[in-house]
């Protein structure tokens, strides 16, 4: 029993490093193009800055593209719900053109989007593939969509460990296997070194300067995380209203997109805004050295809210840690605590207020902004989640998406 215990596990190790390496490989260098190809936006409208006042157009048209693809369910929440679900869903190879050519766009053009969603779609794209390729099990496929999930958050972020744990913890409680972990993990990290070989460069920021610890900073750090939570919420919810909105009064996504590009730009050029524009990260930097204006966060949500909410697609996340680090550093001036501390607190407890993923945000700000304020991290994270309620980023379209399964 022993020796037939040892050769499954054995076989298990193999089989799962393949198809990891394999998955790796094709998600790295595709999303170091992606990365590459959108970081090229912040040149373009520092040569051109008229360029933006193209978005409206390029909006309209990008949503007729996705038209044209069918593509309405896509991203991190897609992945999700087909591995909560079981569902198997036959995705065609050309959601990877398609994802790559409408964020890219969207972001030279100067929308105000994240670019995890879409290279969730690329990543989760090329697991369903493999998976026909190689005839995996429904089983197997749901562990190379966790890998999947991993890549994309590996290579955006530049953080393998928190993205291994974001793959297991959004999942619903009990599904995880302990096995998933090997396979989740080494995706994560090769994905972030060939990413890293072909250029992609990540920032980290270690925080060594700390509050002494006393019960006047623990009502400070609860205060600060009832914040975090609040502006989570309006996050979320400003995003969806805008959606509901659009679809309740145009209907047209196309018209939908041409109007939430026209006032992205509007307001950007009258209230010369432009540095909220694209993925704007220079603003985490700037909060970090202190360097933030104090209503950054609300200009930023504002238009990262008419963006999502109008249908351009490349996510939210990302713009959470740009809210999340100004909202910090606000709060950090207000309370007189040492300014780049309260922006790493802001920058993880957004995040975790508004996707509910607590233990991912604690090993994020270790990667991040290294361990010594690990147990504020820790704290803010959990108190942020928790006051957020149950509601996070991915509920509502995986509930949808969930109703629709059940309703076929």
């Amino acid at each position: 029993m022993k020796e037939f215990a040892l050769k499954e596990t054995f076989i298990y190790v193999i089989k799962w490093t393949l198809l990891s390496t394999v998955l790796a490989l094709f998600c790295g260098t595709l999303l170091a193009l992606y990365i590459k190809a959108i970081d090229y936006g912040i040149y373009l409208r520092y040569r051109w800055p008229l360029i933006v006042i193209g978005l409206p157009v390029v909006g309209a048209l990008i949503a007729l593209l996705y038209r044209w693809n069918c593509q309405q369910e896509y991203g991190n929440n897609n992945v999700i719900w087909q591995i909560n679900s079981k569902h198997r869903v036959k995705v065609p190879w050309r959601n990877i053109p398609v994802s790559i050519i409408g964020v890219t766009l969207a972001h030279w053009f100067g929308a105000s989007i994240g670019r995890e969603d879409m290279a969730t779609e690329i990543t989760g794209t090329l697991a369903n593939r493999l998976s026909t390729l190689f005839q995996l099990n429904d089983k197997d496929y749901q562990s190379l969509l966790m890998c999947s999930l991993s890549a994309s958050f590996s290579a955006i972020f530049g953080a393998p460990l928190a993205a291994t744990l974001f793959a297991t913890e959004v999942l619903k409680r009990g599904f995880l296997r302990a096995t998933d972990l090997w396979a989740v993990l080494l995706t994560a990290l090769l994905t972030k070194y060939i990413t890293t070989t072909l250029g992609v460069n990540y920032w980290t920021f270690p925080v060594k300067v700390l509050p002494k610890s006393s019960w006047q900073l623990l009502l400070k750090l609860v205060l600060m995380s009832l914040i975090f939570a609040l502006v989570a919420y309006v996050f979320n919810h400003s995003i969806s209203f805008i959606a509901q909105w659009g679809k309740k009064y145009i209907h047209s996504t196309i018209a939908i997109a041409f109007i939430g590009g026209a006032v992205v730009i509007v307001c950007a050029l009258c209230m010369h805004s432009e540095r909220y524009l694209g993925l704007s990260s220079q603003m985490q930097i700037n909060a970090l050295y202190g360097h933030s204006n104090p209503f950054d966060f609300l200009e930023k949500l504002f238009y990262t809210a008419v963006s999502n909410g109008t249908g351009y697609k490349g996510g939210a996340l990302t713009p959470l840690f740009d809210i999340g680090a100004s909202l910090g550093n606000t709060l950090g001036s207000f309370l007189q605590l040492p300014i780049a501390f309260a922006a790493s607190l802001g920058f993880i407890g957004v995040f975790s207020a508004a996707t509910n993923t607590p233990i991912t945000c604690l090993v994020l700000g270790a990667e991040l902004f290294g361990s010594q304020p690990l147990i504020y991290f820790f704290l803010v994270s959990v108190l942020s989640c928790t006051l957020s309620g149950e509601f996070s980023i991915f509920n509502k379209q995986i509930n949808r998406l969930s109703r629709k399964e059940d309703n076929e």
